[in-house]
């Protein structure tokens, strides 16, 4: 008995052994078989930039999935010597233009941005000085006399001047003894004023003093020295009219008579400052005086008279609300109401892109919470919006596989406890 004791031991001592030797090989497997999760999508916060020299900028860049167990990403320029990158930041070297690339170290995933770059504008040279060829000028009512103004240094680097007038005449109202444009003094009525030329800052002036004598000849005729049309572009549809006006200086010219013109009578006509459109094109109205020393021009563009303007009324979004799992996608659809508006151009905005981006309808779930995915117009008057609700991927319970070599082993153990129990049992009777 005591022998057949010791053999079903020795046997169950066995089992036992290759039943944990089976165990432990099943688990090394398990934890060697760990997959190795790839990246497959790269976004870049800009699909293109434009630079000037010497500037940096710093891309963003989301990825998916999330869980992604390789997360390194190599960074490229196409032309090192137009920009570098390094980690995402963008260094302007010389204009050009160049493609940022970034990539996945598997080289399962890519995103690209153009980069343009331009010149940097040289530093400023400011004005230190203006020189003019007369300090003090005598005219009689009527006269012109034009002053020669040199900008110093000859380098600077905006020359341009404003020429402006103070003066009186009796009864005392300003600009009304001389005017002038450019450097051109016209003499008005009898006084005194002064001339005053400066830099586009106003900081660096000179000044000219102007006496305005009395005309001898009181009868003697006052000309038209400068015209001014009120529109210097107007754009109408073909077969309706515009007017234009116009102000005549000085106002007490003695012959007010002016001549009207347009480039091409094809386009557009003008009568005595009435425009007419004809056909569809370009063409400039340009108004003289009689003598043809002093002009004004408008530009007039004639459109199809066809053409109308659609106004935007409203935009539907193909989804109200919709509930993403993290690293989730989908695509929403908007259209502008009516279909045939001429504002349609629509905007794409999340109000939270660390819960959810979208790129063109194309939304991104990113982070757990709720955002709102807003498509407007371009004015942002007319709207739609989406209620993104993001929540974590739910863990599915995993399928345990029967293992059947475990089971037949374990169905051998109880058999061979139940036997020994048995026989012990047996054995004290």
């Amino acid at each position: 008995m005591k022998k057949i004791i010791m053999i079903l031991t020795t046997i169950f001592i066995v089992l036992f052994t290759n039943l944990n030797l089976v165990l432990s090989e099943d688990l090394n497997q398990n934890v060697q078989e760990q997959p190795e999760i790839n990246i497959i999508r790269i976004f870049l916060d800009k699909k293109s930039i434009t630079m000037l020299e010497g500037e940096e900028v710093l891309l963003s860049v989301d990825y998916l999935p999330n869980n992604a167990t390789n997360k390194e990403l190599i960074w490229t320029s196409s032309n090192n010597n137009v920009v570098k990158v390094e980690n995402g930041k963008v260094t302007a070297r010389n204009a050009g233009k160049a493609k940022i690339t970034v990539t996945n170290s598997s080289k399962t995933a890519s995103a690209e941005c153009t980069v343009t770059v331009n010149e940097k504008p040289p530093s400023e040279i400011k004005v230190s000085k203006i020189e003019v060829d007369k300090l003090s000028i005598k005219l009689k009512v009527g006269e012109t006399e034009t002053v020669k103004a040199t900008v110093l240094p000859s380098n600077a680097t905006n020359k341009e001047l404003i020429w402006s007038v103070a003066g009186k005449k009796k009864p005392t109202s300003r600009n009304q003894v001389i005017m002038v444009e450019n450097g051109k003094i016209t003499a008005l009525g009898k006084g005194t004023a002064v001339v005053s030329v400066m830099d586009s800052s106003k900081t660096i002036i000179t000044k000219i003093n102007v006496t305005v004598l009395d005309n001898d000849n009181v009868n003697s005729e006052v000309k038209i020295t400068k015209l001014n049309i009120n529109k210097p572009s107007i754009i109408i549809k073909k077969g309706d009219v515009e007017v234009l006006g116009v102000t005549i200086l000085p106002s007490n010219a003695s012959n007010k008579e002016l001549i009207w013109t347009s480039s091409n009578e094809k386009v557009a006509t003008v009568d005595n400052g009435v425009v007419t459109g004809l056909n569809i094109g370009d063409t400039v109205i340009t108004v003289t005086n009689k003598d043809k020393t002093v002009e004004s021009k408008s530009n007039v563009k004639v459109i199809d008279s066809q053409v109308i303007e659609i106004p935007l009324k409203s935009i539907t979004i193909s989804k109200k609300e919709i509930n993403l799992y993290k690293g989730n996608e989908f695509l929403l659809v908007a259209s502008p109401v009516p279909g045939n508006s001429t504002d349609n151009e629509l905007i794409w905005s999340s109000t939270n892109e660390n819960v959810a981006k979208v790129y063109e309808g194309r939304v991104v779930a990113l982070g757990i919470g709720t955002t709102d995915i807003i498509v407007s117009n371009k004015e942002g008057n007319i709207q739609a919006k989406c209620i993104i609700n993001v929540k974590e991927i739910e863990s599915e319970e995993e399928e345990i596989p029967i293992d059947f070599d475990f089971l037949i082993i374990l169905g051998i153990g109880v058999g061979v406890l139940v036997v020994l129990w048995l026989l012990i049992k047996f054995a004290k009777k």
